[in-house]
């Protein structure tokens, strides 16, 4: 797996020329909280820099951080077939930032095998192991595409933070996990096509600084794999 910035320098591409021709496009689009009883949120632009071309890439608000009320910094490495993210916030204001977090996206646009408009080529893991978005909560039908991590649908309880989805002609599977991830969905109607992951920050008090840690696998394999990947990487 390879990373590259755009032309903009505005998103970075993750790429493995072997499993997927077309690149996917990782971004951090919108962080949401509440000051001083009051709901905002920010509609993002990062400045993504090359620190190792094609391996690591670093990322940073591209605004004033006096004027935004955050700092907000973060980096993507690869290794052979994961990328690995790792992100801090801090809050500059004098007052509290409630109820904060981020939504991170993994745009699928140009990955045409990977749409999944239905959710039958998207899972979660729940209590009763695998199953699709499809089983949960039958997108197409219900209108609803958002899983909340430690809720049940139709019975079944979301237990793991992270979101997979199947090229089943390739045998190809790619997620996102995170270390802080409250709730998932695939081809949300807001982001379009792509894996969609809310991170939940919590309150972040003046001046407190707070980190995430995720990762995103692309390999040739199964759910199984994927399993026993994400039990070394988180559960350990």
């Amino acid at each position: 797996m390879k990373i590259a910035i755009d032309k903009d320098a505005r998103h970075s591409q993750i790429f493995d020329t072997k499993l997927c021709p077309e690149p996917f496009t990782f971004k951090i689009p919108e962080f949401r909280g509440e000051s001083n009883g009051e709901a905002f949120a920010i509609q993002q632009v990062l400045h993504w820099e090359n620190a190792e071309p094609g391996e690591l890439v670093k990322f940073q608000l591209e605004a004033k951080t006096e004027e935004i009320g955050m700092d907000f910094t973060g980096s993507l490495r690869t290794e052979k077939h994961e990328a690995f993210l790792s992100a801090k916030i801090q809050n500059v204001t004098g007052n509290p930032i409630n109820s904060a977090n981020h939504a991170i996206l993994l745009d699928m646009n140009d990955t045409g095998a990977f749409h999944d408009p239905t959710g039958e080529r998207t899972f979660l893991y729940a209590e009763t192991g695998w199953v699709s978005q499809n089983q949960l909560l039958d997108s197409v039908h219900s209108g609803k595409h958002t899983l909340m991590i430690g809720e049940s649908y139709n019975a079944v309880t979301v237990m793991w933070k992270m979101i997979a989805r199947f090229d089943i002609s390739k045998r190809t599977c790619i997620a996102l996990a995170l270390d802080k991830g409250y709730a998932f969905a695939g081809d949300h109607p807001q982001w379009g096509p792509g894996l969609l992951g809310g991170c939940r920050w919590g309150s972040i008090a003046s001046m407190e600084t707070k980190e995430l840690n995720g990762k995103m696998y692309l390999f040739k394999g199964t759910l199984n794999d994927l399993r026993l990947k994400y039990v070394q990487d988180f559960k350990n």
